[in-house]
């Protein structure tokens, strides 16, 4: 078991500024998870040859667990900073990669722009189903757009986050506007079924169902609308 561990930290300064690696060395003592191994570094704001360098920019405002903020990316997969045992993904020799969330625009270094979520769920969130409570346990973390190959920064596809959000209850809407947000640019016809985010999804969201759902309704949409259109 390591008993020091070096982050590689893929940090960008400014938006839209050029990204770089910093590397931070550190004593795995008293550390317990890769959220303390980040507020460490931000402790000591020197590197090693002494030169001081800006603090790392991470979201770390809640530290409640199950909350989502500290989604980020360590050892290639998304994961809470805050839940992920600092000593069960540090490798002796190896440094820990941790990068900020795929398919999001960069705001600083570790901490991504969420906002395409909630500007997608304003389609699809008004026609879900409030007490379905297996998709109420969803914080919007982002890791299901970061695992997805379809959900890339600058692709329309909503991702999975946002149809399971407005997944209906079994006895489903009729609301056509719904239907309508479900076969439009951005809409479940666009995932491509690796089903990615069933597997990385932190709070065990039934995903895989809401996208099975979710396309047969879309079906079911498209073809009632062929239909109406031949009369």
């Amino acid at each position: 078991m390591a008993e020091r561990v070096t982050l590689a930290i893929r940090r960008q300064p400014a938006e839209g500024g050029p990204a770089h690696w910093d590397h931070f060395e550190l004593s795995l003592e008293g550390l317990a998870t890769v959220a303390d191994a980040l507020a460490a570094i931000n402790e000591d704001p020197k590197t090693r040859d002494g030169r001081k360098v800006p603090r790392v920019s991470w979201d770390d405002a809640c530290g409640w667990p199950s909350c989502g903020v500290c989604t980020m990316g360590i050892a290639s997969r998304a994961r809470d900073a805050c839940a992920t045992a600092l000593r069960e993904v540090a490798v002796s020799n190896k440094p820990l990669v941790l990068t900020p969330l795929r398919g999001f625009r960069v705001v600083r270094d570790l901490v991504v722009d969420r906002a395409r979520i909630a500007d997608d769920l304003r389609r699809f969130e008004p026609w879900g189903d409030a007490k379905n409570l297996a998709f109420s346990a969803c914080t919007r973390c982002g890791a299901c757009i970061d695992a997805c190959p379809s959900t890339g920064l600058g692709r329309p596809y909503v991702g999975a986050v946002v149809v399971g959000l407005s997944h209906p209850a079994r006895d489903a809407s009729n609301d056509a506007t719904r239907r309508e947000a479900l076969v439009t640019t951005g809409g479940i016809a666009e995932c491509g079924g690796a089903e990615a985010c069933v597997e990385i999804c932190p709070e065990g969201v039934p995903l895989g169902e809401a996208l099975s759902v979710a396309l047969a309704e879309a079906t079911r949409h498209a073809m009632r609308t062929m239909f109406t259109k031949k009369k």
